[in-house]
């Protein structure tokens, strides 16, 4: 294994997100996030702002896994998942958001890595709603759970969010500039943006303004 294998492997998968249809926002979102290799955690994982993932782990998935992933770590950063948690504790809201990513990727067709969680049951659910029942019925899986999102920050929460903000109008504008389809980014990311702009503004004003 060497550093150089995963990249390549992390540039094609990057690209192969970017060629799929409908996946400008989620893609625009990848090439934003600053990347690093890291051996000392077990997968992936992103604060917001960077995106760090062991080379070996990455290098052990197929094609289209590590496109899952990508797109896994992505939607933790459009849905701001790192900034809501508030008082819950972090590592079953962590497994809450996982559920529920997954479980759209899943329905989507993607091709979840070993190991992810995923429920049926938590189709269609918010992540508050899964958090609330993991609270109350902890699954087996939890104490060997390992967070994928840090709920610390070289920045200020403040500047994280600043920046969270900043991607997710980018990849939400780079979107509907491409003509993606109706529904493509999740109503529930759009209503949270729109409560983050300040002054509020009409898309079609941001889309004349970037």
């Amino acid at each position: 294994m060497s550093i150089q294998e995963a990249q390549d492997a992390l540039d094609r998968a990057k690209m192969t997100l970017a060629t799929k249809q409908n996946s400008v926002f989620l893609s625009t979102i990848v090439f934003s996030l600053k990347h690093s290799w890291d051996l000392t955690i077990p997968t992936a994982c992103t604060n917001g702002v960077n995106l760090v993932i062991n080379p070996e782990y990455f290098l052990s998935l197929n094609e289209y896994q590590r496109v899952f992933l990508l797109e896994h770590e992505s939607y933790h950063v459009a849905f701001q998942h790192m900034l809501r948690h508030g008082e819950k504790d972090f590592k079953t809201w962590n497994m809450a958001t996982d559920y529920v990513i997954n479980a759209m990727l899943i329905n989507a067709g993607g091709k979840m890595p070993e190991g992810g969680l995923y429920e049926q049951k938590y189709d269609n659910c918010t992540s508050e709603e899964v958090y609330d029942a993991l609270v109350q019925n902890p699954p087996p899986e939890a104490k060997d759970f390992i967070p994928d999102m840090s709920d610390g920050h070289s920045d200020s929460p403040e500047e994280v969010e600043e920046i969270v903000k900043e991607i997710l109008v980018k990849a939400i504008v780079q979107s509907k500039r491409s003509n993606d389809d109706p529904g493509t980014i999740p109503g529930e990311i759009e209503r949270a943006l729109d409560k983050l702009l300040n002054p509020k503004l009409p898309w079609h004003v941001i889309l004349a303004n970037c």
